[in-house]
């Protein structure tokens, strides 16, 4: 989908930017509106490999400091970070009159626990794992998942940043068309 978005902004003549966020910013390509630099862009996202911690806030105000212009952001985030932190951060963004559209990705099973009766899950940044009965945790996770869903984008919208809750199930073509006849509808 970042792909996507990326051709189509250089298509239309714009500047492009890319940046990963491990550890803080990682993989920063300057903001450029050329075919070169969206074929560097998509050379950096194909060998970008996720592992370890984002530390997305961490990441958001660097970025901030290396582009001062303003922009579009656009966020493709699981936002399980430091959400304080997170939001904080974006927050830079729109104050000095950026526009900021947030793609919150997440794997469906994270959406809604699997069926199953017994699961070992793992953390894929820590890898961390822990064995229990789905049945127990279930009804406290759905309440803490929708809960978590809600304040994103009640946050995001109280600030006029386009919020778009995104599963992984969803192939990426559906879900950038969704998003972009649901901005059109709009403006």
């Amino acid at each position: 989908m970042a792909a996507a978005i990326a051709f189509l902004v250089t298509r239309q003549q714009d500047r492009v930017s890319f940046a990963v966020a491990r550890d803080g910013l990682r993989d920063f390509q300057r903001p450029l509106g050329s075919f070169a630099q969206l074929a560097s862009v998509l050379t950096v996202m194909e060998q970008t490999q996720p592992a370890g911690e984002a530390r997305l806030a961490d990441a958001l105000a660097s970025m901030a400091r290396l582009v001062p212009r303003r922009g579009v952001l656009i966020l493709f985030s699981d936002l399980l970070d430091d959400l304080d932190a997170t939001l904080e951060a974006l927050s830079i963004w729109t104050h000095r009159g950026s526009d900021a559209i947030v793609f919150h990705t997440l794997h469906p099973d994270e959406l809604n626990l699997p069926q199953w009766h017994e699961a070992t899950f793992v953390d894929s940044e820590s890898g961390g794992h822990v064995k229990l009965n789905v049945a127990d945790v279930r009804s406290a996770y759905d309440d803490r998942m929708r809960q978590f869903l809600d304040r994103c984008a009640t946050w995001c919208r109280a600030r006029r940043i386009d919020y778009n809750l995104v599963s992984t199930a969803t192939p990426y073509h559906k879900a950038l068309e969704h998003y972009l006849f649901a901005r059109a509808a709009v403006t």
